[in-house]
């Protein structure tokens, strides 16, 4: 067996290895090399070969190369090929391979897919661009021949060589296409910019043909096919397919929107709209609500204006008295959508606000058309939002609710889960501080030292329960990291504790401020690129540095893949905690995170002080007075749980997850009192028995002896 030399200048043969893959069949040829089946210690893997001729122009490598640079960021994702390895001096790119069809092939088989399969396979190529958005890539060449439908029938998104980093300086040139032409969107025919709406107009193309059997586009040369993709030329789905559901002929339709400004922005929306379609719910279409209107509603698909009134033959038709037969008209403008009033005598008003002019409607929003023809409109979607810049939406919670959600292994409590997989040095000196200024030191040291013992559990369980609600594995605290990372654009909202103001902010030395407010953020990108929030200014530094990230109370550095790569506290690194007193190297950029003095601890309800939830069990453990206050409480709360079901009810949709999780809270708090009743008669000198009452007297007649009392931060408000 012999290895292939790319520089010998033949092609490369069956049985000829490449760094140690043998070669077994030719996939492919393309206009940048060549794919191959091979093998790799019995494991089935492909390699693509970079053209030894093209590997010569530096420039064509670094695009070449680029494929890999892109997908390296994404590892373990179910609709997206995995990169197994670069070989940078063969030119060649490892990667898995995926046993299956690609569409194109499907497509040629069957002439239309079914609508149900075809709305499952966009589904899936969603959520694997969903994750490449995340991480600021975009695929730029989507179409039914770079998808992959695997033995089960998951569709997964497969050749990235066009794939651009939104952060990193791009190798196409102004006037250069890239992309297959019945797939490609406006911008890029008209050579301005692309992002994330770029590859969601792909995505709606190749929708519409997998439903009709034809691209939307089907121009006889390039030039026809982009003057209709520029125009909106298309024969819309539901006339070429009979019975289709609106619900999806609304979601091809905003896919395919001219202007990106009115089509999906985030992968991420169009999953929710795929599978509220899948389960029968509603898509979210912008469109105005009345109980009138044909199923309750009238889109606002398929037009640049829809006037309202009570003749025949408008696109809103109202019969209530006071409606005139042209009243008012809402209009698709460069701005959004915008409402006008035709001087109608009973006016038209927003909430109790009568119209004057032209307003910009918003989500949600009330009209009314004379004295009581009232319509809703709807826009849930937040357009043109790039899911990369977007920060994942955090609601603060008592602690045993985001307990008892870990404990369920909720991905709604991964943030949580998350921050116990390493210490927080900064949280062990602010408990240092409060225990120290509560009880002295040497009771303060004791504690710490206990605490610091039963902690050494926590990231073990914490990476077990990561594991159930992401269903996969990870073997370092980076790893998991970097999964929060490209899952962040799709997580649901996350369950917090309340979070202690810590005063954070970046110290900066070299072309950065020399001070970056970090207390009202949860998500900064570094770098040269306008788009990022902490600026570079040095002509030469990368679009993308690193970009930091806030789970609850700490931070998270994820490198950017500069060059220069990401240091911290001396030691490279691809994904970190970044805590307080760290400096962050980025090149030619120094960060040091500092935060504000230590205070002292909060009170809550009651007079007692917050502290870490470890802490005071280490507390109770030893019997310490400070708990005695806490340990009554706990009595009350197992006896008057009636929050508990208003609070899951908001949380849990279905009586079986909030059943689940009130059980699991149940148990907590019966855990807390059964502590609690067998600690209470040796610190207060009595037992009340199941006499509430009789225990806050007690507790009333000893508290002056009993010292500073304490209670875990988060069980109570």
């Amino acid at each position: 067996m012999s290895e292939w030399d790319p520089s010998s200048g033949s092609e490369p043969e069956p049985g000829q290895s490449v760094q140690g893959a043998v070669l077994e069949r030719l996939l492919g040829k393309g206009g940048m090399g060549v794919a191959w089946l091979a093998r790799r210690e019995q494991r089935p893997v492909v390699l693509k070969l970079l053209d030894p001729n093209l590997a010569r122009d530096p420039q064509l490598r670094q695009r070449f190369e680029r494929e890999w640079e892109a997908l390296r960021k994404v590892r373990g994702h179910p609709n997206v090929v995995e990169v197994l390895a670069v070989h940078g001096e063969a030119a060649a790119i490892e990667l898995e391979f995926v046993a299956g069809q690609p569409l194109d092939a499907l497509l040629r088989e069957r002439g239309r897919i079914e609508p149900a399969q075809a709305t499952r396979i966009a589904l899936d190529v969603a959520r694997g661009l969903s994750a490449i958005h995340g991480l600021g890539l975009i695929h730029r060449d989507l179409k039914p021949a770079n998808i992959m439908l695997d033995a089960q029938g998951a569709a997964k998104l497969v050749d990235f060589g066009l794939a651009k980093d939104l952060f990193l300086s791009g190798l196409t040139q102004p006037g250069q296409l890239l992309g297959t032409a019945h797939y490609m969107a406006p911008e890029q025919w008209e050579d301005e910019g692309v992002d994330t709406h770029t590859d969601l107009f792909a995505l709606g193309a190749t929708l519409y043909h997998l439903i009709t059997g034809q691209p939307p586009f089907p121009g006889q040369d390039m030039d026809e096919v982009a003057d209709m993709a520029c125009e909106g030329d298309y024969e819309p789905v539901g006339e070429l397919v009979a019975g289709l559901p609106p619900g999806l002929q609304a979601i091809v339709g905003q896919l395919l929107e001219v202007d990106p400004a009115f089509r999906y922005g985030r992968a991420a929306a169009l999953v929710a709209d795929l599978e509220a379609l899948l389960a029968g719910g509603v898509v979210s279409a912008p469109c105005v609500e009345h109980p009138s209107l044909p199923g309750g509603r009238r889109s606002l698909l398929g037009g640049e204006w829809f006037t309202i009134g009570s003749a025949a033959g408008v696109e809103v038709q109202l019969s209530e008295p006071g409606v005139e037969p042209k009243h008012a008209q809402i209009r698709r403008e460069a701005s959004g959508w915008v409402l006008r009033d035709f001087k109608s005598a009973g006016g038209t008003w927003v909430g109790e606000d009568r119209l004057g002019g032209a307003h910009a409607l918003s989500d949600g929003e009330r009209l009314r058309f004379g004295p009581s023809a009232t319509l809703v409109f709807r826009n849930p979607r937040q357009r043109g939002e790039r899911s990369y810049l977007r920060d994942v939406e955090r609601r603060e919670q008592l602690a045993p609710v985001v307990l008892a959600l870990g404990q369920l292994a909720d991905p709604r409590a991964a943030l949580g889960l998350l921050e116990q997989l390493a210490e927080d040095p900064w949280e062990e000196r602010a408990l240092a501080h409060a225990l120290t200024g509560l009880f002295g030191p040497a009771l303060a040291q004791a504690v710490q030292a206990r605490r610091a013992a039963r902690a050494q559990q926590r990231p073990v369980w914490a990476a077990g329960q990561l594991a159930a609600l992401a269903q996969r594995g990870a073997s370092s605290v980076a790893e998991w990291l970097t999964w929060w990372h490209q899952a962040r654009p799709l997580a649901p909202p996350q369950l917090v504790e309340p979070r202690p103001e810590r005063g954070l902010f970046l110290q900066g030395q070299g072309p950065v401020p020399a001070r970056f407010e970090l207390s009202d953020l949860g998500l900064v990108h570094v770098g040269r690129d306008e788009k990022c929030q902490l600026r570079v200014d040095h002509p030469q530094a990368p679009r993308l540095l690193a970009t930091l990230l806030r789970l609850n109370r700490r931070w998270v550095v994820i490198d950017g893949g500069s060059p220069a790569g990401t240091t911290l506290a001396g030691q490279r690194v691809q994904a970190a905690f970044f805590d307080p007193g760290q400096v962050l190297s980025l090149g030619p950029v120094q960060l040091r995170l500092e935060a504000g003095p230590l205070a002292p601890p909060g009170q809550v309800q009651g007079g007692l002080y917050a502290i870490d939830a470890l802490a005071f069990d280490v507390l109770e453990e030893q019997g310490h007075p400070s708990v005695a206050a806490a340990a009554v409480g706990w009595l009350f709360a197992q006896a008057h749980q009636e929050w508990i079901e208003p609070t899951l009810a908001e949380l849990y949709p279905e009586p079986a997850g909030r059943e689940a999780c009130a059980a699991r809270l149940r148990a907590l708090f019966a855990e807390r009192a059964q502590r609690a009743r067998a600690l209470l008669p040796r610190l207060l000198g009595g037992d009340a028995g199941g006499d509430l009452a009789a225990w806050e007297t007690l507790l009333a007649q000893r508290r002056p002896q009993l010292g500073h009392q304490v209670a875990p931060a988060g069980w109570s408000k």
